[in-house]
């Protein structure tokens, strides 16, 4: 009972204000009010387990919770409530008037909204549809005319095609705007549902447009009317009109670009809101015009983490049952669910552990070396949470059948004589985090051969490590044993039998992990062509800014325009996918303020690089060692144009023999190490 009001009160303070569920991902939401939940459970379990054992500490909780240690005494109503009622109690209702724990809580709410991404996920999921490409239907165009022409916008004034110009955004903006028509429909009952929830939003958005539609049908008709009279015998009214033009176009874009946020974070929010799996949200923005690059999670997603711990609860519970049916003995449905919860929260934490820091080490990644620190540092991490996770369910498991300081002695013992089942966490983060860098050369899906070894390595090491385990328990070899010797299985008869079923079941967890883990890790990091190239701007932003400022002015330009030709064009082919990747990379530049360029520009140059190529290859040559040449020496800026070149190379999913010897000749001149 006490752990469904903790749940209902923690939820509330979770989604408070309740915004917080449409500024991110369904499954990120949840999986960490879950963790935020089991957080909780566990200081119940933990607090309420240690009052209910030893009533005389109650006064003392008391007063931390206060934040007042020493100087207040314990009410009696309270002092006549078990420890698990006065836990809850203190984790619902009572929490806003202790302070010490309030506080507590804050802090952890806001760790696990930091998370959970909530509220920047929204936010940056808005500024990321803004960057990307934004296609209009055929459909949606002959809507927009339609709009147009009830405000008075002249059909010609309109630009379809993406450009820098006050026409462009005034036509995306009405395209925005048009798209979230269906919203407002009971058709769609979920967007439906949404709109009613937000309608203010929506309303104050409509006004704004409809507002800034009227100022900007004003503004395209002074032009037409200032283009009429050119010929004004007034010499300085020209040039006092078209600064006052000037003048309007800059308020009109600013203004353009404030509804446009608004628009594209209330998309987002809505999708975030009604859409629960990545794909399902990647065709809404799709389907809308946005091309959004498909960007998912680095590591591994809630979902498949997820689907991992089912797997290794189904199998580790499975063998458990197999082997006491084997064995002959009677089947305990409380250890055996026990058991399987400790262990299966141990490895998933391992597996876990083994890819979190990878978020701190990109630049090993890249020049395919292998940061041994930082898998020791997995390692130990997963060591200490296991300890953890082993300690607090073996106390909880104790305490619901406590009777007195007895069972508080066997719980001491059977604590320290399982810390060689911590090896196993050991050698399972080390091994994830090892074999999944053994994927950094590969450039597409990963292959069957690939899964296969890492399947097998994975495998042997669980195998090496539950032995190992199992002989440290036992006391077999240089180990003295930890188990009482009442419950060893060596040198008793049988005992190799025992160590089968104890290796068989370190394997299996093993195979699965390495089966998995590293195959959805690879993936999710090469999900489109331009995702490692994304990873690597967002690691590496201060430098390539740090790098960029001794250059002059148009030499970052020509160097990133001879980089994409030399790999767009290696196959006398230009399609728009590698178009699209150049273009998408300098949205990401431009975040970084490092752009000295319009994006226009940058694709005209971009069409005369490539002119130039499939004309001259010797020339071209000529003109890209000079244009390189300010890169070299400069490490960083170097890699990112061999990375692009990658990128580019990638878009149709295939690495062909003349684009990898272009990405090959990038590297040379830029004197990387990178191929």
């Amino acid at each position: 009972m006490g752990a469904c009001f903790i749940a209902i009160y923690a939820y509330r303070r979770y989604n408070t204000p309740a915004s917080n569920r449409s500024s991110t991902t369904f499954f990120r939401f949840n999986a960490y009010y879950l963790l935020y939940l089991s957080c909780l459970l566990a200081l119940y379990g933990f607090v309420g387990s240690v009052l209910r054992t030893s009533p005389e500490l109650l006064s003392y909780f008391y007063q931390f919770a206060l934040g007042l240690p020493g100087q207040v005494n314990i009410p009696d109503n309270i002092k006549g409530l078990t420890g698990p009622m006065v836990t809850a109690l203190a984790l619902t209702t009572l929490l806003p008037n202790l302070p010490l724990l309030a506080r507590l809580d804050k802090k952890l709410l806001i760790t696990f909204w930091d998370l959970g991404h909530i509220p920047g996920k929204v936010i940056r999921q808005g500024a990321h549809l803004r960057r990307s490409i934004f296609n209009i239907s055929s459909a949606m165009q002959r809507d927009i005319q339609n709009l147009a022409a009830e405000h008075g916008i002249a059909g010609d004034t309109l630009s379809f095609e993406e450009h820098d110009s006050l026409n462009y955004e005034w036509t995306r903006l009405a395209a925005l705007q048009l798209s979230l028509t269906p919203w407002i429909s009971a058709e769609n009952p979920r967007y439906y549902r949404f709109y009613q929830a937000h309608q203010n939003i929506y309303d104050d958005l409509q006004v704004s447009f409809i507002a800034l539609t009227k100022r900007t049908a004003n503004y395209f008709q002074q032009l037409t009317d200032a283009s009429d009279h050119k010929d004004s015998s007034q010499v300085d009214k020209p040039h006092q009109t078209q600064a006052l033009l000037n003048e309007i176009e800059h308020h009109l874009r600013e203004e353009h670009k404030r509804l446009t946020k608004g628009f594209t974070e209330f998309i987002a929010r809505g999708v975030f809101a009604c859409e629960f799996t990545a794909k399902s949200r990647h065709d809404v923005l799709l389907n809308m015009g946005f091309d959004d690059g498909a960007v998912v999670d680095e590591q591994i997603t809630t979902n498949q983490f997820l689907s991992l711990m089912g797997v290794l609860t189904l199998a580790f519970c499975g063998i458990s049952m197999i082997e006491t049916y084997r064995i002959g003995t009677e089947l305990q449905w409380s250890s055996l669910w026990f058991n399987t919860l400790m262990m299966t929260t141990c490895y998933g934490m391992a597996a876990l552990c083994g890819l979190f820091p990878k978020g701190f080490w990109y630049p090993h990644e890249y020049r395919k070396t292998r940061p041994h620190n930082i898998y020791l540092l997995s390692a130990l991490l997963a060591t200490f949470a296991s300890l953890i996770a082993t300690i607090t369910l073996r106390y909880m498991h104790a305490s619901i059948s406590y009777d007195g300081p007895a069972d508080l002695a066997k719980l001491a013992q059977s604590i320290l004589w399982s810390y060689p089942y911590l090896l196993q966490s050991f050698a399972l983060a080390l091994g994830t985090a090892w074999i999944a860098d053994n994927h950094s050369h590969i450039t597409g899906p990963t292959p069957k051969r690939e899964r296969t070894i890492d399947t097998v390595a994975m495998t042997i090491i669980m195998v090496v490590a539950s032995f190992i385990c199992f002989a440290w328990l036992e006391g077999m070899g240089p180990f003295e044993g930890t188990r009482d010797l009442a419950y060893r299985h060596y040198p008793h008869e049988g005992w190799y039998i025992a160590c089968f079923w104890f290796v068989f079941k370190g394997g299996i967890v093993g195979a699965i992990i390495g089966y998995l883990v590293p195959f959805w890790f690879h993936s999710n990091r090469t999900k489109t062509p331009i995702q490692q190239l994304y990873c690597f701007i967002r690691f590496n932003r201060d430098r390539i800014t740090r790098e960029n400022q001794p250059l002059n002015q148009g030499e970052l330009l020509n160097a990133i325009m001879i980089s994409a030709s030399r790999v767009a064009a290696a196959d006398a082919r230009i399609c728009q996918v590698e178009k699209d990747i150049l273009r998408l990379f300098l949205y990401q530049l431009e975040s970084l303020h490092v752009a000295d360029f319009t994006i226009d520009n940058a694709m005209n140059t971009f069409d005369e690089m490539c002119h130039i190529k499939q004309q001259d290859t010797e020339a071209f040559d000529r003109l890209a060692e000079e244009k390189l040449l300010p890169l070299v020496g400069r490490e960083i800026l170097s890699e990112l144009m061999v990375h692009l070149g990658n990128a580019i190379a990638l878009g149709d999913h295939s690495i062909k023999g003349s684009e990898q010897e272009a990405i090959n000749w990038l590297s040379e001149q830029l004197d990387t190490r990178l191929s």
